[in-house]
């Protein structure tokens, strides 16, 4: 057993964001850390949302797929999205809710295609994509229906005037919310864009985590980094750069 309480052989066993499941520490090693910076990323087909972004093995061999799963998932909760980077991209609210809600899973089902993807069923937690996306964007910049533009067929059993109960069970009942999937599916897209370009451009704190929810690895779990994993980060960065201004200089 591994002081970061697993074994390799246990983590290979471990597809995608089951490999938490039953510990409470997470180690990063500093080549795997580099590693995610070099991903490449392509768009696969999903039965419930048009395409889903996936990490192939054979397209990443620089990162073993199991942990490149792992971290991808990880990621999404907790890289650090910086000012700089939300107005260099354009990064809005719901874009940055629908990044934290992705889910991220080992996909061993396609044989010519296994890795890590945003879940075909399930990329946002829910088997309605779209949905999700609609509830987000809705949680930030309000109903993408308004009442006044139902047709008047809709309404037209029911006395006036309508109260906000009254308004909101018209639109339940008829189906009527005005889903404009084009405009969702942008939307969509532009989160697997600028998840791209997180991994890239943006940072952890630490190489080092602890959970607090005793060592269960779930949707919501509270993971905090360590101050040993901060100093170490820390060290990274610092050669990093380094590197960088060196290789700038030649």
């Amino acid at each position: 057993m591994a002081k970061n309480g697993y074994t390799m052989d246990e983590m290979k066993k471990r597809p995608g964001s089951n490999f938490y499941t039953h510990y409470n520490e997470l180690k990063i090693r500093p080549k795997d850390y580099a590693s995610m910076k070099n991903l490449v990323s392509e768009r696969v087909e999903s039965g419930y949302v048009d395409t889903v972004a996936k990490w192939r093995k054979d397209k990443n061999t620089h990162i073993d797929d199991k942990i490149m799963t792992t971290l991808l998932h990880f990621y999404t909760k907790h890289l650090i999205i910086t000012p700089e980077f939300i107005n260099k991209h354009d990064v809005k609210d719901y874009h940055i809710s629908l990044i934290r809600r992705m889910y991220i899973e080992y996909d061993e089902y396609s044989d010519d295609k296994l890795g890590g993807s945003m879940g075909y069923k399930r990329p946002y937690g829910n088997s309605d994509p779209l949905g999700d996306v609609k509830e987000e964007y809705e949680a930030f910049m309000g109903p993408m229906i308004k009442f006044e533009d139902i047709p008047t067929n809709f309404y037209i059993d029911y006395d006036t005037p309508f109260s906000q109960a009254d308004k909101e069970e018209i639109i339940t009942e008829y189906g009527y919310d005005n889903r404009d999937e084009d405009f969702l599916l942008n939307i969509h897209n532009e989160v697997m864009d600028i998840f791209d370009k997180m991994l890239v451009e943006l940072d952890l704190e630490s190489l080092e985590w602890k959970s607090n929810n005793n060592g269960s690895y779930n949707w919501n779990s509270n993971w905090e980094p360590t101050e040993e994993g901060i100093s170490k980060f820390k060290t990274l960065f610092r050669e990093k750069k380094l590197e960088r201004i060196l290789n700038e200089d030649k």
